[in-house]
């Protein structure tokens, strides 16, 4: 298997090496996340170019448009809402771009901070709100990369009478 299928067939031409990445968030990459792009790019034989986009997306037609398409990203990893990731994922498929998400665990909440466990390679703390509706952080700790294949949403009928 080429190294090019491994990522499927349309993320990456073989003649360019070069896996093209585009970050979206609220929040900046953590050193873990750019690590193991970094890794994972070695391992596929690719160059990484990363760019990232700190901000609120208004549309994923704008994204696609005017930054994804525009410059010819191969990896779209977003921390986004499901239904703009669904439609991210509709776009990726037509224009021929893989859409990723970190995996990220909750290790715990806590309203304490320094967190004694806290690694800032590969961990946040995000305002949160716990069970009994108190203000509180909420400790993520990020682990992999997940290439998202499609969001689904399963629904049933409401009987009224």
């Amino acid at each position: 298997m080429s190294k090019v299928a491994a990522l499927g067939e349309k993320t990456v031409r073989e003649s360019e090496k070069v896996l093209k990445v585009l970050w979206v968030s609220k929040s900046k990459m953590l050193r873990e996340e750019v690590r193991q792009l970094k890794v994972y790019a070695a391992k596929q034989g690719l160059k990484l170019e990363l760019d990232s986009y700190v901000g609120k997306v208004l549309s994923v037609e704008w994204l696609a448009r005017k930054k994804i398409l525009a410059d010819g990203y191969s990896v779209v990893i977003a921390v986004l809402p499901l239904s703009m990731t669904a439609h991210l994922i509709e776009l990726g498929r037509q224009y021929g771009f893989e859409v990723w998400r970190p995996k990220v665990e909750i290790l715990h909440y806590d309203w304490k901070i320094p967190c004694p466990e806290f690694d800032g390679a590969r961990d946040l703390m995000t305002p949160s709100v716990n069970a009994n509706g108190d203000a509180t952080f909420a400790h993520k700790r990020f682990r992999y990369f997940e290439r998202v294949l499609a969001v689904e949403l399963s629904t049933e009928p409401i009987e009224v009478e």
